[in-house]
């Protein structure tokens, strides 16, 4: 369909160079996750090291966060939200970007087109920015991406409910070596990352279940 809007994220510090995503109007008015099970999956993250739970509002998510980890600058867009936490490495970074549009979106539009424009984009010399490495959908019904070109790995997901959106990743500088320690506390921070709104409708829908 006709609506098309693309954001490129390119932060001075932790720098990935990635196209994070792009977003089609699709038809997706429900969540694009089991919303029992993403809830149940959260509840056995090792939260180690990692604040306790706090509501991000501007994000629309509640997120643990790694101790210690510097927030970035807060980028405020006309359809979009994203922030960014850099590790005292800084080396490794998560983020969130939180979309709102006026069509349902959909998870496996913004990561086809995410791929799509990613795989597409060449340097100066004509060779490839970078590669993608893969993309795949979980148990909970997350779409996942995977990318790196010659400094930077990404991982990560997106989500959508209704006109919502949401793509949570984490990063590193591969050329740094790897901090196996920060990775691992990142990928557990971004599987912290609950939508707010989607535990609302869940909260919602329980209420109207028990009546």
């Amino acid at each position: 369909m006709g609506l098309r809007v693309f954001v490129v994220c390119r932060p001075t510090t932790v720098g990935f160079s990635l196209l994070l995503f792009s977003i089609l109007a699709g038809c997706e008015a429900t969540p694009s996750v089991s919303v029992d099970r993403l809830v149940a999956y959260q509840a056995g993250i090792d939260l180690s090291g990692l604040k306790p739970p706090q509501a991000l509002q501007l994000l629309k998510v509640a997120a643990s966060i790694p101790n210690r980890w510097e927030p970035l600058r807060f980028q405020r867009r006309f359809v979009y939200v994203h922030q960014q936490w850099r590790s005292p490495s800084r080396n490794t970074g998560i983020g969130v970007a939180y979309i709102h549009m006026p069509l349902p979106v959909s998870a496996k539009m913004i990561l086809w087109f995410a791929k799509t424009q990613y795989a597409n984009q060449s340097r100066s010399d004509g060779k490839p920015m970078g590669t993608l490495l893969g993309q795949w959908t979980d148990s909970i019904g997350r779409q996942w991406f995977e990318a790196q070109d010659n400094k930077y790995h990404v991982k990560g997901y997106a989500i959508t409910n209704g006109f919502d959106a949401w793509i949570i990743y984490s990063g590193y500088r591969w050329r740094n070596g790897l901090n196996l320690p920060e990775i691992a506390m990142a990928e557990r921070s971004m599987d912290s990352i609950l939508p707010t709104p989607i535990v609302a409708s869940m909260a919602q829908r329980a209420l109207v279940e028990s009546r």
